[in-house]
């Protein structure tokens, strides 16, 4: 019986602190050291096998247990489950780290204000006993997030006329055909959608990534174009007109190439003084000469 005993008890604190261990496996934690030496001292305790020893073992390291169950009572609370859920402590010690994460990936696209707050949140994560001071996280998460909202819609504005510019370059260009409008309302709609999707945006990479989306969608527009004017053109000289002759094989004609301007000019220039729009004016100058003198003849769109 005594061995039986013996051999519970063992199982049943092992299980326990073991338990709680894991639990930093998936996430920094507070008071994992408290824990190691509450592990290092069941381990001290249950050493021995025979009964006697073993009691009296448990019985010598009495005040030392009672000091463990003191100094682990907080952090037992923090992972103590409640129907299977978390305590609040910890969910909310979980959305700070979550938040802390967020932030260190996106560091380079936050203002002064926004890391002051994750500062804040990351002194409470930090600490070695944070249990008082976790009930303030959810406030100062709430505060980061409107702050990011802010910060999605500023960064969405300065890139938006950008897509705006490829919506009308791509319209001034179809309306110099004949079947304008036969594609202006699907052209439209698809920029549209892109400025929506931009202004719905809650990432800085997702946002960051639609002026090269929307330039890749501009060059695809006019090469559609392109495409259905030469498939006219082919059509009308291989038909003829009502009893006009068929052509069979039209003249060959040279296609001036073609040069988009957003090549040419960067999207993401700011301008703040004469010596910058010198700047722009010389490398643009300089770019078109090179154009002309690699290529010859071409066209801006």
């Amino acid at each position: 019986m005594g061995l039986w005993l013996i051999s519970k008890i063992k199982q049943r604190c092992n299980y326990e602190i073991d338990r709680l261990l894991d639990e930093y496996k998936f996430g920094r934690y507070p008071d994992k050291k408290i824990l190691e030496e509450g592990k290092k001292l069941i381990e001290d305790a249950i050493y021995y096998k025979e009964p006697l020893e073993f009691f009296k073992n448990i019985s010598d390291l009495y005040e030392d247990f009672q000091d463990y169950g003191d100094d682990s009572e907080e952090i037992r609370k923090f992972f103590k489950k409640d129907n299977g859920k978390d305590s609040i402590q910890k969910v909310n010690f979980d959305k700070g780290l979550k938040t802390i994460k967020h932030a260190e990936e996106n560091m380079d696209y936050l203002d002064d204000a926004t890391k002051s707050i994750v500062d804040n949140i990351k002194q409470i994560a930090e600490m070695d006993k944070p249990y008082n001071k976790i009930h303030e996280l959810p406030m100062m998460i709430e505060k980061y997030n409107d702050k990011l909202i802010e910060l999605y819609e500023n960064e969405a504005k300065n890139i938006e006329p950008i897509l705006k510019n490829h919506k009308a370059e791509v319209i001034d260009y179809l309306n110099q055909f004949d079947f304008r409008d036969e594609f202006k309302s699907e052209y439209i709609k698809k920029f549209d959608d892109l400025i929506n999707k931009l202004q719905n945006a809650k990432q800085f990479n997702e946002i960051l990534a639609m002026p090269q989306i929307s330039k890749r969608t501009k060059e695809n527009c006019i090469s559609e174009i392109d495409k259905e004017q030469e498939k006219r053109n082919k059509d009308s000289k291989t038909n003829g007109g009502d009893g006009a002759d068929i052509i069979k094989d039209p003249p060959v004609v040279k296609e001036i190439r073609k040069v988009h301007k957003s090549n040419l000019i960067s999207e993401n220039s700011v301008i703040s003084s004469q010596e910058d729009i010198d700047r722009l004016l010389n490398n643009l100058k300089n770019k078109l000469e090179k154009e002309l003198k690699q290529s010859g003849k071409f066209k801006l769109v």
